[in-house]
């Protein structure tokens, strides 16, 4: 699929998944985002091998755990992987106090001159 064509490739690439509500997820109701089991979380799982960094959202979390991931995202050039339940994406956020710091990427001389 994309996300580990970009993980081989290289390719900084973000996986932004919707999900159902905390509340939903906590009951484990039986809705489309499962494999049939209430287990809402068979998808992060499998997305593991094919990111550098994976978090799933909470109103605790949310604002650390998407700069952690964009940082390793952008440092290893790999795919992150975020899971944003629809409960959390309506909270309020509190901004970052300190933007992100990313190395600048490698230049390839070799390359650049051939």
């Amino acid at each position: 699929n994309g996300i580990a064509g970009s993980y081989a490739e290289y390719v900084p690439l973000l996986h932004i998944v919707g999900a159902p509500c905390s509340g939903v997820q906590q009951r484990g109701e039986l809705l489309h985002h499962t494999l049939g089991d209430g287990d809402f979380h068979p998808f992060y799982r499998m997305s593991e091998s094919v990111t550098a960094a994976r978090a799933i959202l909470t109103a605790q979390n949310a604002c650390y755990e998407i700069d952690r991931v964009l940082e390793v995202m952008l440092t290893q050039s790999r795919p992150g992987y975020l899971m944003l339940p629809a409960d959390v994406a309506k909270k309020p956020a509190t901004p970052p106090v300190n933007a992100l710091t990313i190395p600048p990427f490698p230049v390839n001389e070799a390359c650049l001159n051939a």
